[in-house]
């Protein structure tokens, strides 16, 4: 709302772009330790740079030490303290890649893939964002039957991080659109069996992935 005395600014942009602001604004002034806030308030921060495009609304990123938050393994915690999570360290792969050391990530993730023969949906995820050559092994992983969901929806977004669209949309088509049901005006994964923040985490997963097939 405008302010009732000084200076109003008016921002005019389409109607696509403009109903980003509120929410990426929200994103970019939220605080908290956690590395997954400071990395997501950057990227939000820069894409409302780009939106806005005016020097008198620029916003610089917030102070991150990436390092603080790696371990001796390669992987990342939430925190500065904490151990190593694999999830974690595969969803923020895509906003580290650039800062982090590209080698150690690569390792951690073999490391994950080769400690067992469980299949590591989202180790193969990350190092096909990191552009390593995982197609084999996607299409042998591909076939392992009863995987969980959130595997399926990592492992298609590996298949469209590589560039494999035919199978990603295969998965999304015959195992993670079923799973879906709509409750107007939303769409969100399928409540049965699930807490609420599994359905938040897994309705996120499958939005990321449906609006890049």
């Amino acid at each position: 709302d405008a302010g009732k005395s000084g200076i109003t600014t008016l921002i005019f942009t389409d109607a696509g772009r403009g109903s980003l602001i509120n929410s990426l604004h929200s994103l970019a002034w939220e605080y908290g330790n956690r590395i997954d806030q400071k990395l997501v308030s950057n990227y939000a921060r820069n894409l409302l740079n780009e939106l806005i495009k005016s020097e008198d609304y620029y916003l610089e990123d917030k102070e991150l030490n990436i390092s603080s938050y790696k371990n001796q393994d390669g992987g990342y915690g939430i925190l500065p303290y904490a151990g190593s999570d694999l999830k974690l360290t595969a969803l923020i792969t895509p906003l580290i890649k650039e800062k982090a050391d590209a080698n150690s990530l690569k390792m951690y993730f073999y490391n994950e893939i080769l400690a067992d023969s469980n299949v590591k949906a989202p180790a193969l995820y990350a190092l096909a964002v990191l552009g390593e050559p995982v197609l084999l092994d996607l299409q042998k992983a591909v076939k392992v039957q009863n995987l969980s969901l959130e595997d399926y929806i990592f492992l298609a977004l590996a298949c469209d991080a590589i560039g494999d669209l035919s199978t990603a949309n295969q998965i999304y088509s015959g195992i993670i659109s079923p799973q879906l049901e709509r409750k107007d005006p939303y769409i969100r994964v399928k409540a049965e069996g699930k807490n609420i923040d599994e359905i938040y985490s897994l309705t996120a997963l499958a939005a990321v992935l449906a609006s890049r097939i």
